[in-house]
């Protein structure tokens, strides 16, 4: 049962929780936390991040925001929110903070590896081509001897 006392976002995130994610989301009306919760709990973790990314720059939709583009391996969303996080936090918020920050490092450290690696698999693929068009001018004469 709801009680009407409750914030926005209690109610919603009551029946979110219960997993009566339809009723949660018309509870949650135009509060862009509640809604952000509501998409959270609902498995929605892009309409999430495009919720949290869209409201008013507070502690707690920043933290939720910045732990849902770590999550999707959003970089510079992550890098956004944790900024903005910083800029609004709480000094308890300070360890979670920490770690969001060495998990957002581990990312960006990860997606530069990838790019390395792709850039080096065009330079592999480049060469191969060279190599098989090389091998293919040098065969065409073998051809023509054999056939005469």
């Amino acid at each position: 049962m709801i009680d009407l006392q409750q914030s926005v976002l209690e109610q919603a995130a009551l029946l979110a929780r219960e997993g009566r994610y339809v009723e949660a989301w018309a509870t949650a009306g135009s509060d862009v936390r509640a809604r952000t919760f509501v998409r959270y709990h609902a498995g929605d973790l892009e309409g999430a991040l495009a919720e949290a990314r869209t409201g008013q720059r507070d502690a707690w939709l920043s933290a939720t925001g910045t732990e849902i583009a770590l999550s999707l391996h959003r970089g510079p969303a992550a890098e956004a929110l944790l900024e903005d996080w910083r800029a609004c936090a709480a000094p308890e918020d300070a360890p979670r903070m920490a770690a969001a920050s060495a998990e957002l490092a581990t990312l960006r450290a990860t997606e530069r590896a990838v790019l390395v690696g792709i850039r080096r698999a065009r330079w592999i693929s480049a060469l191969a081509l060279a190599l098989a068009l090389v091998f293919l001018k040098r065969s065409r004469p073998l051809h023509a001897e054999r056939a005469a």
